[in-house]
């Protein structure tokens, strides 16, 4: 497994691309450092298709560059909404993790993004997995993503490789390095609602508008708000 934003060890590459400022910036690397670069999303029931048009775009701004963008629309963890055990006093795991984790949701990702690489001949899989996802979600840490490179080699029978190239980073780190490799942050979109504008309360806008702060930044998202 790779973690570093030093250039990707292969000549093509399938980011992991949500929409999401991350994930933005993941393809941004993907395409300075690959030859061919694939680009997936995956429409899984979430909330809002906001995340999915953004990602659209973003493959749009980058179609100079070769990147070839696929949509995943027939899976759905739409089932799996709550949890929390309303009857229940005792707090159990699943109910000490954020409302917004999604069981099951990377594993089935990085379990469909592996089976995409053996039929393209791809042999890295990048995502935009962060610091600030690892206290909270069980699912963006570093064992994790060590375990499941190893089943997905094991289980697919082929050389597969996860580079995790802001697995160190905080949220206004990866402003930062999103900025100096110009990535359209006007394009992407981070706010838990859909909606034309982002609601600037949630923990996403929230994180999202300290971290332009701190590069002494306005979100471009907001300034178009305006």
């Amino acid at each position: 497994m790779f973690t570093d934003n030093a250039p990707a060890p292969q000549d093509s590459c399938l980011v992991l691309l949500s929409g999401g400022l991350d994930s933005a910036v993941a393809l941004a690397l993907a395409v300075r450092n690959s030859k061919s670069v694939y680009a997936i999303t995956f429409d899984y029931g979430q909330k809002h298709k906001r995340e999915i048009e953004s990602a659209k775009e973003l493959t749009k701004a980058y179609r100079p560059s070769g990147v070839v963008h696929y949509i995943v629309y027939d899976i759905s963890l739409r089932q799996f909404k709550g949890l929390r055990d309303s009857d229940s006093t005792e707090p159990t795991f699943p109910q000490l993790l954020p409302q917004t984790w999604k069981p099951g949701r990377n594993i089935m990702f990085l379990a469909y993004a592996g089976a995409f690489c053996v039929e393209h001949s791809i042999h890295l899989i990048a995502v935009g997995i962060h610091a600030g996802d690892q206290p909270g979600y069980p699912d963006c840490t570093v064992n994790f993503l060590g375990q499941m490179e190893h089943a997905l080699h094991l289980g697919l029978a082929h050389p597969l490789e996860i580079w995790a190239p802001l697995l160190h980073y905080k949220k206004h780190q990866i402003v930062a390095l999103g900025k100096t490799l110009e990535v359209p942050f006007e394009l992407t979109w981070s706010c838990y609602e859909g909606g034309e504008e982002p609601c600037g309360k949630c923990d996403a806008c929230i994180r999202r508008t300290d971290a332009f702060k701190v590069n002494n930044a306005t979100d471009p998202l907001l300034k178009e708000a305006k």
